[in-house]
């Protein structure tokens, strides 16, 4: 049976199975940065709200390379 365009559907689903392999790579990138930045940063911050910043007392402190782990994990 034709479709609309004369082509077969057997031979539409060959032709965009055959570049699949092509596209996984970008697909796979899209992917890796589909993260809720917005979430993750609106929890980073409430963590913070509990954080004081005092230079003499050594205490709790803000991480800024924690804070990029702790997003790059959540991806």
């Amino acid at each position: 049976m034709a479709t609309v365009g004369g082509e077969d559907p057997a031979d539409a689903e060959l032709r965009e199975n055959r570049f699949a392999y092509l596209l996984q790579p970008i697909r796979d990138l899209a992917a890796n940065w589909d993260i809720d930045i917005a979430a993750e940063l609106e929890e980073y911050l409430e963590e913070l709200e509990g954080i004081s910043f005092a230079i003499e007392d050594c205490g709790p402190s803000l991480n800024f390379a924690e804070a990029a782990l702790l997003i790059q994990a959540r991806g």
